[in-house]
């Protein structure tokens, strides 16, 4: 495996608020006043793609029932078409959160927004390079999601602003797809990435369409060095007490996470797995499985990623 030097994953700590909470979308209420934004969100690749066309950003924050996001995204031509729930979003405009709670790269959810509010939310058992089934049917219970349209919608005939997208997910939703104590306790984190897929449109007919034989353009907060939002291992860090992120641990997770998809090719083009991919990582493999282990962590076939024993 070539050794490839990757930053590492962004890190934002998340501001607990109080209070009840309505989710509407409106960016002027008090509970948002003092959270930080994150970044500006770059392309999927990194540093090595274009810089957006348009800014997106987003704010987390928790209360003792709900982890709470509110997401800007400035848009000239708001348009969207999907209005049934659990369609494929992303073949809009979409705003889209994935959530790994104990970040053990296993049972993650995917939530895809557009700007009619429409919902895709998915459970993913493991990332698509493990074989993992995409669970369309899961519904995160108990999700609150709005939007807020600054502009016209799905109108060429003038200049839009933005969208605004607020969403909640109680915790004890995402305790079911947890090994971890949720809300987190003191030491405790998560990982998360965003995304934004964004089209290119033309007027045809007086009618927004989408640019033939034109690929999306792909945002996120935290890079992932490949068209591919499906390694978690880059995802971002939401830290909830003022603690900083382990550091060896994430770095690990990427090193590891690298070295399965290494394995999942040699696999595909040799029909083993294969224990001298990486210099620095003890290996162990069988013709139908692996354990590649670094430091205090390791990673399999399926691309359980966890603490050594």
């Amino acid at each position: 495996m070539d050794e490839v030097s990757i930053p590492r994953p962004l890190h934002l700590g998340v501001r607990k608020v109080t209070g009840p909470v309505t989710i509407d979308a409106d960016p002027e209420k008090l509970l948002w006043k003092p959270v930080p934004w994150s970044s500006d969100f770059m392309d999927i690749l990194g540093a090595r793609g274009p810089k957006p066309r348009h800014r997106t950003r987003v704010k987390i924050a928790w209360t003792d029932t709900d982890l709470l996001f509110l997401a800007e995204l400035d848009e000239p031509h708001l348009w969207a078409t999907l209005t049934e729930h659990d369609s494929v979003i992303f073949n809009d405009n979409d705003f889209e959160i994935f959530i790994d709670p104990d970040g053990d790269f296993q049972r993650y959810l995917e939530l895809e927004i557009n700007a009619l509010n429409t919902t895709w939310d998915l459970l993913l058992a493991r990332p698509y390079w493990a074989e993992g089934p995409a669970i369309n049917g899961y519904e995160i219970k108990g999700m609150r999601s709005a939007v807020r349209l600054e502009g016209t919608l799905n109108d060429p005939s003038d200049n839009d602003q933005r969208w605004w997208v607020e969403v909640a997910l109680p915790w004890a939703a995402l305790a079911e797809v947890s090994n971890q104590k949720l809300p987190p306790v003191e030491g405790s984190s998560l990982r998360l990435n965003f995304s934004r897929v964004q089209w290119h449109l033309d007027v045809v007919d007086g009618q927004y369409a989408k640019r033939p034989k034109t690929p999306e353009d792909n945002w996120v907060w935290s890079p992932q060095h490949a068209v591919d939002m499906h390694r978690p291992w880059h995802w971002g860090i939401a830290t909830f007490h003022g603690e900083a992120p382990d550091w060896a641990e994430i770095e690990a997770g990427q090193k590891l996470g690298e070295l399965f998809l290494a394995q999942k090719k040699h696999h595909q083009d040799h029909g083993e797995y294969s224990a001298e991919l990486a210099a620095d990582m003890e290996i162990k493999v069988c013709r139908t499985w692996f354990v590649a282990r670094y430091l205090r962590w390791e990673i399999d076939q399926n691309c359980e990623f966890r603490c050594a024993k």
